[in-house]
């Protein structure tokens, strides 16, 4: 029979890689503007920085001042007026220290020579002179006619005009012309003599005294005119004064001029509130009438009445006491006696993170937004009870632009309150460049010179009161020199997987700054990047000018932006958001440093930026007011290339080989080969190579971080529970002999492991190591280069490069083109027709563009066509397919306990009715499942027999041996194979992959270093 040869073809990889493709605005890739190529927009925001709430500052006055404290004593003035009363009585009457003869007698009608000598003093009390002689007046006269006549008489008589003028007024005017000293009196008080200081420090003078209110205190004057002639002239007053004349009258009796013979004239004036000064004059006056004279004999007669004949005068002036006096005072201040703390205050920020502040001045908050006693200064009871005008000054120096300021005389009885609302007022120091620590004041109490009245009661004197309240101080802002460290939040921003090695040298980072902050602020930033292995890369960025608002309104916002390139740092202010032009541009660039573009060229997944915010100079501080910054990322696809490599993408499924198919390919194969196709329209060439493993998870590489990466994966995605991933080449470590690493998820035999390959194992603490899966490369092939790329470089033609002035340079011109054939040996045939899905993925590796630019356009695309073709032999290609038995589990290392049961499971493959299933704990290493005599005897025994084929078995072990050999097979009851040696037809059979252990739970204890191993991973082929 002649032998024909097919060929069976299976697509690998069947994909075209299209730039265009990638356009994703949820990630952040979108078109550049003329639409060539792509450009990754990135744009977020920082959590904002907020200025901390101004903190009310408490001032807590709360005084009651009163000064002098005690009050201000009255005075002590000792000054005593003694009284004065002076009763005179002028009486013509018999001297009785004279004799008989020597008596005043009138003349009669004889002409007798009389001696009328006048003896002078009052009755009982005569006047001497300096020798101790008698006091008199000697007059004789000589009467003719008449009868001599003596006093008192005892009738009436009668005497001439001329002798009555003669002897009697000239005498009794000539006596009062001798006391008329003591009728006119000057007392001095002597108030000029006082030492007033001594007194009272204010008083420069006592000017007045002031009498007090009695009948008690008057002054008097009695007339009695007993003569037979009228008293004339008669006036007394009292008058005061401090010099020469005395002009201040206290009391004038002048109202009966003329006092009668035989009448009286008294008057009194009572001295209550009248003031005297330091002179005091009393006076008085009266004269005795003459009569009328005739020079003919008949003079006229005057008659003179029984008795004496005699004028009664009476003086008297009584003041008991001074009510006050009218004083002169001196300059006076009572600043000194006034007791104000200093009222400083200690704006203390500390706790939000003001380390040191220096106030300048500060806006006061508006009555809307403060509390009842919040920026309120309340001067009350503001009073004098001093009996003088006090003048008062109170400024508070540190308001602008009200003046917080009293200007104003105090008087007694009208007291002052004033409220003074600070809302708006701007507090500074008197000097706008001096620190403001404490509020200035300036305060002046003092009496002017003045004149007042000041009671002689003993009472005191009063003082001056005030009542002073600020309770605390609420700012709208604040201005200083101040440093802070502001608060402020890292941010991380998600970055798409990229190309590690990939360099954006256009990208740009722009940080968009918002401010309504007026102060220097500085700010470092930290951009830290993390790529997909873990690594991190840092940037520092300095900034030392951030943009503040030019006013503080509410709507007024600085920006600034910062971009970073690869030329640098670029810092822009416009100091409004509506302005166009920059207010501020400046570059900053280093040649040696790393930039934004080392950043992005580290392919980061994600980046984070961690602001360091500070203040440090003057400026206005806002509560409330914050800085916010967002940044954009703008990465136009314009690279330079490193060499790197990375998967191409996500795997493709070969799906599991029905049982025929696999059975012809592996019994009838003749021949293997992959060819493929490649077309490369990308502007780099590149390295390709296709991966094949049993999961859809491939680790990047074989570096420990990358490892860590795919155990993080395969348990997010449900594949395994291992703690770590290691990789073993050989074999012989994987030998279940060894016992220290579960192979059964990768092969069902250990003569199914291929020596070389990458088995990927599972470590795991709470059991054995597992091997998890395989990467098995299939074949590596050379994409071709790029056939032209566009440049924009006039001088750099030629048959690479091609010349365009509108087309980007490093854009792809003409692709490359390439076709590759690769055979494929035996145990990869195997291998890739084992039971169950297969995973194949592209794996690139690009050579890099040697510093050279390329830009990626949407042109730009990768396709690849691959299939792998099997040549077989007719031989067995139309021999029916052998069914096969497979145990896959136990299936090798586990430990079962004789207390339990456990399930047998198997895979059938083709058309098998029942079975058989048997043990033997035989140790013979060459135990077989052809072999019955390992099946039954001392070794072996029947677990079930002639059983459905359901797949699945549960066995109870209660009554095995404790043993390290027990092995498991399973046999068709029906010969169902075709034994193509012999042309004979056999029962299937299989046994597991390695021995199993089986102990008794009684031996087991809690110390046990051994635990059972029940196999965690139930994925196996896609089958269980």
């Amino acid at each position: 029979m002649p032998t024909w040869f097919i060929d069976i073809k299976m697509p690998l990889v069947q994909q075209r890689y299209e730039m265009a493709d990638i356009t994703d605005s949820t990630n952040g890739i979108f078109f550049t503007e003329d639409s060539l190529g792509f450009q990754i927009v990135l744009e977020g925001s920082m959590d904002p920085t907020v200025l901390p709430d101004l903190p009310v500052i408490p001032i807590n006055l709360d005084i009651s001042i009163a000064a002098p404290d005690p009050e201000l004593d009255g005075i002590d003035l000792s000054l005593g007026v003694p009284p004065i009363n002076i009763p005179i009585s002028i009486l013509i009457a018999p001297n009785p220290n004279l004799s008989d003869d020597l008596q005043l007698q009138l003349p009669d009608t004889a002409d007798i020579t009389i001696d009328t000598t006048v003896y002078l003093g009052f009755p009982g009390d005569p006047i001497f002179d300096e020798y101790g002689n008698l006091q008199m007046i000697d007059t004789t006269l000589i009467l003719s006619n008449w009868t001599p006549f003596g006093f008192p008489t005892e009738s009436v008589r009668h005497t001439s005009g001329k002798y009555y003028n003669q002897i009697v007024v000239a005498a009794f005017n000539q006596f009062l012309a001798l006391i008329g000293d003591s009728l006119n009196q000057v007392i001095s008080l002597g108030l000029d003599t006082l030492d007033v200081s001594s007194m009272a420090p204010f008083l420069a003078s006592i000017d007045t005294l002031i009498i007090s209110s009695s009948d008690s205190n008057y002054y008097l004057t009695s007339f009695k005119n007993s003569m037979p002639t009228s008293l004339t002239d008669v006036f007394s007053y009292l008058v005061t004064g401090n010099s020469d004349p005395l002009t201040d009258t206290l009391a004038n009796h002048s109202n009966m001029p003329t006092v009668a013979p035989g009448t009286t004239y008294e008057e009194s004036t009572i001295l209550s509130g009248k003031g005297i000064t330091n002179y005091l004059n009393l006076s008085t006056n009266f004269a005795l009438e003459s009569a009328p004279e005739l020079e003919s004999e008949g003079d006229t007669i005057v008659t003179i009445p029984p008795g004496s004949l005699y004028v009664d005068f009476t003086i008297k002036f009584r003041i008991e006491d001074f009510d006050s006096l009218d004083v002169t005072t001196s300059y006076y201040s009572l600043t000194d006696q006034v007791d104000i703390d200093t009222m400083s205050f200690d704006v203390d920020m500390e706790d939000q993170g003001i380390s040191k502040m220096e106030l300048f001045q500060a806006i006061l908050d508006s009555p809307d937004n403060v509390g009842f006693s919040q920026n309120k200064l309340s001067i009350t009871n503001l009073e004098s009870s001093l009996p003088f005008d006090m003048e008062f000054l109170m400024d508070f120096k540190n308001f602008y632009p009200r003046e917080v300021r009293i200007d104003t005389v105090l008087r007694k009885g009208e007291p002052h309150n004033y409220i003074f609302l600070l809302g708006g007022d701007t507090l500074r120091a008197s000097d706008p460049d001096t620190p403001l620590s404490q509020l200035e004041l300036d305060l002046d109490i003092a009496l002017p010179a003045q004149q007042a009245t000041l009671p002689l009661d003993g009472s005191s004197l009063g003082n001056f009161t005030m009542d002073m309240e600020m309770e605390a101080l609420k700012f709208s802002s604040l201005e200083a020199y101040m440093f802070m460290e502001m608060p402020s939040s890292p941010t991380q921003q998600e970055l798409p997987g990229g190309l590690t090695g990939a360099i954006p040298y256009l990208a740009n980072f722009e940080i968009i700054m918002k401010s309504q902050i007026r102060l220097p602020i500085l700010m470092n930033m930290d951009f830290t990047a993390t790529n997909s292995l873990g690594e991190v890369m840092t940037l520092p960025v300095v900034v030392d000018t951030i943009g503040f608002p030019s006013s503080g309104l509410p709507e007024d916002t600085s920006m600034t932006i910062i971009g970073l390139s690869r030329e640098g740092t670029k810092i822009t202010i416009y100091e409004t958001l509506d302005d166009s032009l920059p207010s501020y541009e400046k570059l900053t660039g280093c040649d040696t440093c790393a930039t934004i573009i080392d950043i992005l060229g580290f392919n980061p997944v994600t980046l984070d930026i961690i602001p360091t915010v500070r203040v440090d100079g003057r400026g206005t501080i806002e509560g409330g007011k914050s800085i916010q910054g967002g940044f954009k990322v703008t990465m136009p696809l314009a690279l330079i290339l490193e060499p790197m490599t990375f998967p191409g993408g996500t795997p493709t499924v070969l799906e599991e080989m029905d049982h025929d198919t696999r059975n012809k390919i592996r019994s009838s194969l003749i021949h293997s080969e992959m060819v493929f196709d490649i077309t490369n329209n990308f502007p780099f060439a590149s390295k390709l190579a296709v991966l094949l493993s049993n999961l859809e998870s491939f680790p990047i590489d074989r570096t420990l971080e990358a490892l860590s990466t795919y155990t993080d994966e395969l348990d997010s995605l449900g594949l395994s529970t291992a703690d770590s991933v290691y990789i073993i080449r050989n074999c012989s470590e994987l030998s279940p002999d060894g016992g220290n690493i579960y192979i059964f998820n990768v092969m069902t035999d250990f003569s199914e492991c291929i020596d070389g390959m990458p088995y990927l194992i599972g470590y795991n603490e709470s059991g054995l190591d597992t091997a998890i899966s395989y990467v098995d490369t299939l074949f590596k092939f050379i994409l071709p280069d790029p056939g032209q790329l566009y440049t924009d470089d006039s001088t750099n033609q030629d048959d690479f490069f091609v010349y365009s002035d509108s087309l980007p340079a490093g854009m792809i011109a003409e692709p490359g083109y390439a076709n590759y054939a690769s055979p494929m040996t035996t145990e990869r045939i195997r291998l890739i027709t084992d039971p169950g899905n297969h995973y194949v993925m592209p794996w690139f590796h690009l050579n890099g563009t040697n510093g050279e630019g390329i830009f990626l356009s949407i042109q730009d695309y990768l396709e690849v066509g691959s299939f792998i073709t099997f040549r077989v032999s007719s031989t067995g290609m139309f021999a029916p397919a052998n069914p096969e038995l497979v145990i896959t589990w136990p299936n090798g290392s586990e430990i079962l306990y004789t207390d339990q049961s456990y399930t047998i499971k198997w895979q059938t493959y083709g058309d098998i009715g029942n079975i058989n299933l048997d043990y033997s704990i035989d140790p013979d290493s060459t135990i077989s499942a052809e072999n019955d005599w390992h099946w039954g005897g001392d070794d072996g025994g029947i677990i079930a027999e002639d059983i459905s084929n359901m797949g699945t078995f549960d066995w109870d072990i209660s009554g095995l041996p404790v043993t390290d050999s027990l092995r498991i097979r399973i046999t068709s009851v029906d010969k169902v194979v075709l034994n193509l040696e012999t042309d004979k037809m056999q029962i299937a059979r299989d046994m597991n992959g390695w021995y199993l252990k089986v102990r008794n739970p009684s031996t087991v204890t809690s110390t046990t270093t051994n635990p059972i191993f029940i196999n965690p991973y139930s994925r196996k082929w896609n089958r269980e």
